[in-house]
């Protein structure tokens, strides 16, 4: 038999598994409110089924379709406002900081893909950088220092 439980310790467990499936939950209510106006839909137009299945279904896959779409244009957005942070980054006064950017802004092929194009890195602080293979046209490098900076454009063969 197992002991009683502490009703306050219960309801806490119960709020962190809501607190923790909360998109879950908010999913479910969703498709259950969905399938509850579909029921009530059914009843109202049961002279006429088939063609009411057929708008449901068709709403269902135009509003998937839309979800979709609006979902890719917030990626799309979210990458170019990382590429954005990481070139202004990029521009730091701070050593460590302009490099980790530099190594990210690589890990992402983000240095050869042309996102540098116009990028304003005046000042900034690029010592040691490996920016080999990076297309910087129209780059704005005043006054930035560049000292042991790797600008090689050689290709490296590997056997």
């Amino acid at each position: 038999m197992t002991p009683p439980t502490n009703p306050h310790d219960r309801l806490t467990e119960i709020k962190s598994i809501h607190r923790d499936y909360h998109n879950f939950y908010q999913l479910l209510r969703g498709v259950v409110l969905v399938a509850v106006l579909a029921g009530i839909g059914v009843l109202i137009f049961s002279s006429d089924l088939p063609s009411y299945w057929q708008n449901i279904y068709v709403t269902i896959v135009g509003a998937i379709g839309t979800v979709l779409i609006i979902d890719q244009r917030a990626e799309q957005r979210a990458i170019r406002q990382r590429k954005e942070e990481l070139i202004a980054q990029m521009g730091s006064r701070s050593n460590a900081f302009a490099l980790e950017a530099v190594r990210l802004l690589r890990s992402k092929k983000w240095l050869m893909d042309g996102s540098m194009n116009g990028a304003n890195l005046s000042r900034g602080e690029l010592e040691n950088a490996e920016l080999q293979f990076a297309d910087l046209q129209l780059v704005d490098m005043t006054e930035t220092n560049l000292k042991k900076t790797n600008f090689d454009l050689t290709p490296v063969w590997r056997t």
